[in-house]
């Protein structure tokens, strides 16, 4: 099978890899991170404007399998959080389901980027390689049945937390833009909100939100993830106690910051005003 055909065989249908048990039927998953809407289901969509192909990393991404650089993002899929019911003779029901191998959260909206990367064989990315097929098995586990010694190939698709807004029908996708870091595109883009720490280091976001929304890139604790969300904020006289870009920051109102993002003790500093604690210990340049 082609994987240029992947997009179009996901379109409209369940992402199983993320399986989790349903609700109720007819819960239409509008609630965010709703804990019965932990599937995926995936759709077809075409944003040219947004694409990017360049010749130098546009980003870089970690996980489990390694250190990888993309030099290509493609808008192919939106996935929405959806709930399943299996069906059999007697009609579509929960109960009629395999049991659940894993227990999944309520899933927020992801865009999918068909994509174009090199892996880092060193760590650093100061060289690159292609990838190796078949260097990587796996054994997979969910509620359609178990496969055994899967082959992991290369990545095709970057799928990010994506807010989303239904507006209607269109014919056109308007993108708003900016110039990216590259030389070498066929478009502007704006990057979506992610993680940009290295690993082994506390989460960091850093992307761009939807322009108008008067949301802001933030670390969600609760979650543990980057999404867009109310940032932290001056609200009339007091503090309105929302989110910060880094996991090791605080929104607080004290006698040090009237209302900002500040340092929890232990992150770095190199003056008191960074910190919480209005102490910063220097040297080594840390939150007391």
């Amino acid at each position: 099978m082609s994987r240029m055909r992947l997009p179009f065989l996901l379109a409209a249908t369940l992402v199983a890899g993320l399986a989790g048990s349903a609700a109720a039927q007819g819960t239409a998953c509008t609630t965010p991170n709703d804990p019965a809407c932990n599937h995926l289901k995936c759709y077809q969509i075409s944003d040219k404007p947004s694409t990017v192909i360049s010749k130098t990393p546009i980003v870089q991404v970690d996980n489990q399998f390694g250190r990888e650089v993309l030099f290509r993002l493609q808008p192919v899929l939106l996935c929405v959080p959806s709930q399943k019911a299996c069906c059999n003779a007697t009609g579509c029901s929960v109960a009629n389901c395999r049991p659940n191998p894993v227990t999944a959260p309520g899933l927020p909206h992801f865009k999918c980027y068909k994509i174009k990367a090199k892996t880092c064989p060193n760590g650093d990315c100061t060289t690159l390689a292609n990838f190796t097929k078949g260097k990587i098995a796996v054994n997979l586990l969910d509620q359609f049945g178990q496969e055994l010694n899967v082959a992991v190939g290369k990545p095709v698709i970057l799928c990010a937390p994506v807010l989303k807004q239904v507006v209607g029908v269109s014919s056109t996708t308007t993108t708003q833009t900016v110039p990216t870091s590259t030389t070498v595109t066929t478009s502007t883009t704006t990057l979506p909100c992610h993680d940009v720490a290295q690993p082994g280091t506390p989460p960091m976001c850093a992307g761009s939100c939807p322009p108008g929304s008067g949301l802001q890139c933030v670390f969600i604790p609760s979650a543990g993830t980057c999404n867009c969300e109310i940032p932290c904020a001056m609200q009339g006289t007091t503090c309105n106690n929302q989110f910060c870009p880094n996991a090791t920051q605080q929104c607080v109102s004290n006698a040090v910051i009237p209302c900002g993002c500040c340092n929890l003790p232990g992150a770095s500093c190199t003056a008191g005003s960074d910190c919480c604690s209005g102490t910063c210990n220097t040297p080594p340049g840390t939150c007391m």
